[in-house]
């Protein structure tokens, strides 16, 4: 039943009495019987004839044993070679499964990596590391897996602080959260990652599963955007500045245009009034040579002192 649980994937089930079974139990139980007889001296099972007709059951139940044990062989045999070849196309399967998995692990756009440890108390180790460390993070497998603290010391000092507390949590077998952090390539750049990472405990000790996402570009977009936004509140207020600016520049312009255009007209109208007193002055002089009215030209002498001409 055992075989035929394995073979046929069906549940086991009790076996029921066959025709055969039941013939060979009938003739062992009559060969018993007579060979008790026989045993115990009876008259009757001791007799030649007795033991000729026992001997000739006992022929045959051996034939009919012979047949079944080879019945049962024979099923046996197609049993195994049925189960064998269920175990070759399961362990076909399973070896597709696992090349399936290790494509999509090798070929995702992160680094995938499994870090565990021998005793309770020593540091986290790596066990495994996706190739996708080397276009990530510039270093080959080989070396991420023979230097434990090369990781460590690739990051960037701004966020050390903040990767050997993650790491802290993690070897006190604590879940820690997704963080971002920078690391310094082997050639200098830059590359920013997240890290998602999960804890495992099982009889044979704990573990740190986790990937490492490349998220240059998002940082990089979101720097940009930050200093867009920085330019433009710098523009919004050099907008404001120069609006205030044109305002003042109106107001100060205005009463400055005034007063220059006042100036303008009071220094044609001078110019002219000018030349008109120069001729009053010489029809004065004139009046005086031909002794015109000499109050009159006292008074007209006393108006230019009044209104100091020479000085206007």
């Amino acid at each position: 039943p055992k075989m035929r649980l394995l073979a046929d994937h069906r549940p086991v089930r009790t076996e029921r009495l066959g025709v055969s079974s039941a013939i060979l139990l009938g003739v062992a139980a009559m060969s018993g019987t007579e060979l008790h007889n026989l045993i115990s001296g009876n008259a009757a099972g001791s007799s030649t004839p007795a033991l000729i007709a026992f001997s000739i059951v006992g022929v045959f139940v051996a034939v009919l044993i012979a047949v079944r044990v080879s019945t049962l062989v024979r099923h046996s045999q197609r049993l195994a070679a049925a189960l064998n070849e269920t175990l070759d196309e399961r362990g076909r399967l399973l070896d597709q499964s696992q090349s399936r998995y290790q494509l999509l692990v090798e070929h995702l756009p992160a680094v995938v990596f499994r870090l565990g440890r021998e005793t309770p108390d020593s540091p986290f180790a790596p066990l495994y590391v996706s190739p996708q460390v080397g276009p990530i993070l510039g270093m080959k497998p080989s070396q991420w897996m023979g230097r434990p603290g090369m990781f460590a010391e690739g990051v960037h000092p701004d966020d050390r602080a903040s990767v050997l507390d993650a790491r802290s949590r993690l070897e006190a077998g604590l879940e820690t959260p997704p963080f971002e952090f920078r690391i310094v390539r082997p050639d200098g750049e830059t590359v920013w990652l997240r890290s998602e990472q999960t804890v495992i405990s099982d009889h044979s000790g704990m573990y740190v599963q986790g990937i490492l996402l490349d998220i240059t570009l998002r940082k990089n977009a979101e720097s940009e955007r930050d200093r867009m936004e920085l330019d433009l509140r710098l523009a919004q207020k050099l907008e404001s500045v120069g609006q205030l600016a044109a305002g003042i520049a109106h107001e100060i312009n205005t009463p400055i245009q005034f007063v220059g255009d006042t100036i303008r007209f009071l220094d044609d109208a001078f110019q002219d009034l000018m030349e008109l007193v120069e001729r009053y002055g010489r029809l004065h002089e004139v009046a005086r040579r031909a002794g015109l009215d000499e109050q009159l030209l006292e008074e007209v002498a006393e108006s230019e002192e009044q209104a100091d001409v020479d000085y206007l």
